[in-house]
């Protein structure tokens, strides 16, 4: 099982510049992929986008590219054409204003369009390629991360569990005592009522009226079901997170069923702590994969 938080680095050199990569994953309920790359990388967006969401299966992935600088400064070449172009204007004015100031190589190099510097394009696919291998080493990183949040979680989860359980057995165990004690309530009341003791039978009947109107062995029965399926998926490979919510939303509603039938002060006491470790468990599994 893995947390949909992670967080991994690195740096991509090519022949023509040197990126800083980050990648940052959050929760969301699909996969969302946001890439901010330099404004040559543009034209690789979609097979990048495309790349990412095979490397996850849930969550927000966001992916930061900058340049750093060059690694290539291109080839740099003289106009021969235009430079001659220039001497020969030069040599005429220094004729004309009968000077003889040398012509100095630097001075010749800075006139316009003298120095040409020519940028080698890059293969589109050998640059795909090598970014690709790139990411997929901070995609392990940020998935490393991630695998271990997704171990704290679970642990937390067994944890909250095992306190749901807990509650749901002490329920369990005082269903007799809530049936004795209404009982001896009825009983009671209508040996007051009528001064003397209530008809064994017609008492046997409310009683069971009562039981069938409170009884909750089956939501008892089912909240044990979906406990031990939820530990179950938290067991399986791959993204579980829509599963356990959707387990949760089932336990969800076997507790507030309990809470109504019952008519037990003890057990709403139990009831609201089984809510309150439910609460936190919707929390944590939010940022599930």
């Amino acid at each position: 099982m893995k947390s949909m938080t992670g967080y991994g680095r690195g740096e991509f050199r090519s022949k023509s510049s040197r990126l800083k990569v980050e990648v940052k994953t959050l929760n969301h309920r699909y996969c969302e992929v946001n890439l901010r790359l330099p404004g040559r990388l543009y034209p690789l967006e979609a097979e990048l986008v495309e790349f990412t969401k095979k490397s996850f299966e849930r969550g927000r992935i966001d992916i930061f590219v900058r340049e750093m600088g060059s690694e290539h400064r291109g080839r740099v070449t003289v106009d021969e054409a235009q430079l001659n172009h220039y001497l020969k204007i030069l040599k005429n004015l220094s004729r004309k204003l009968k000077t003889k100031d040398p012509l100095r190589p630097e001075a010749l190099l800075s006139l316009p369009q003298v120095i040409k510097v020519e940028e080698e394009e890059e293969d589109p696919a050998k640059l795909l390629s090598a970014f690709k291998a790139s990411l997929a080493d901070i995609f392990k990183a940020v998935d490393k991360m991630r695998l271990k949040e997704g171990e704290g979680l679970k642990k937390e989860f067994f944890k909250r569990l095992g306190l749901i359980t807990g509650y749901a057995e002490k329920v369990e165990g005082r269903i007799p005592t809530i049936i004795q004690d209404y009982q001896a309530r009825l009983k009671e009341k209508i040996a007051k009522w009528l001064q003397q003791p209530p008809d064994e039978w017609r008492l046997a009947q409310e009683v069971a009226h009562y039981v069938d109107r409170t009884d909750v062995s089956e939501e008892l029965q089912r909240l044990k079901s979906h406990l031990s399926h939820f530990k179950e998926i938290l067991k399986e490979k791959g993204a579980v997170g829509r599963k356990l919510d959707f387990i949760l939303q089932e336990m969800n509603r076997e507790i507030n069923t309990l809470g109504a039938k019952a008519q037990d002060a003890q057990v709403s006491q139990w009831v609201v702590g089984c809510k309150h470790e439910m609460e936190k468990l919707r929390e944590q599994v939010q940022n599930v994969e």
